[in-house]
């Protein structure tokens, strides 16, 4: 098990975010988290990151508690975040944006930038554009890479879909599929597109409140009334 995650609390001053959430995600999984807005996907994802206190419970990392610990020291652990909205720097070409994520030397950054490259193909002629001149959909593709960049045993994808023409989502869709054939990687991936989370995870859990109450088996995920008995979601 390479992340696990037991009996997690989180809140925003006194305001309650998560409640006691259990999951837990193998090597080489893609396990997706499904539930509307406002439900505490992100906030489940910047909590595993480091990015909002937890009030209670425990995340452990390849057999290790990282509660306590700083983001930069979660991201030399070996996990990544793709955050929701993408945050790339828009004044940076996209060149610049993936070197600023990738460490080490120089010959160390141009060959690290070829592979992402090659997992990417749509940014080869996008080199010399801003991060803000590009659409939603190579702007996420640009934040894949950027994660990817540094090479991550665990990725943690906030909502990846949102605002993204269809044929994008595709395309995102059959590289993350094949990442995982390809590298040693896991990926718990966040979403209320039923169709993208069903057709990437080995396991789905459903979220609302703030609570993560069950697994959806994943023969019930192509019948909408099924997944809103879980959930009050539909396809």
């Amino acid at each position: 098990m390479l992340l696990d995650v037991k009996g997690l609390s989180a809140a925003y001053g006194l305001v309650p975010a998560l409640h006691r959430v259990d999951f837990h995600a193998n090597a080489g999984e893609v396990v997706g988290i499904l539930g509307h807005n406002g439900m505490g996907k992100t906030t489940l994802m910047r909590s595993i990151m480091g990015y909002v206190k937890v009030t209670g419970g425990e995340i452990d990392f390849d057999g290790q508690s990282i509660l306590g610990t700083a983001v930069n020291t979660r991201a030399r652990m070996g996990i990544g975040l793709v955050p929701q909205g993408r945050q790339i720097f828009p004044n940076l070409t996209v060149e610049e944006n993936l070197h600023v994520a990738i460490p080490g030397k120089k010959a160390e950054v141009a060959r690290t930038t070829d592979e992402m490259l090659d997992l990417f193909p749509r940014l080869k002629r996008l080199l010399d554009r801003r991060g803000g001149a590009l659409s939603g959909g190579e702007q996420q593709l640009l934040a894949l890479a950027r994660c990817l960049a540094r090479h991550p045993r665990l990725m943690l994808l906030d909502e990846p879909t949102e605002g993204i023409q269809p044929s994008i989502i595709d395309e995102i869709s059959d590289t993350l599929a094949g990442l995982t054939r390809q590298i040693d990687i896991t990926i718990v991936l966040v979403e209320q597109n039923l169709d993208f989370i069903t057709g990437l995870s080995d396991r789905v859990y459903a979220i609302s409140n703030g609570v993560l109450d069950r697994e959806i088996p994943k023969a019930e995920l192509t019948d909408a009334s099924a997944v809103s008995a879980f959930m009050g979601f539909t396809a």
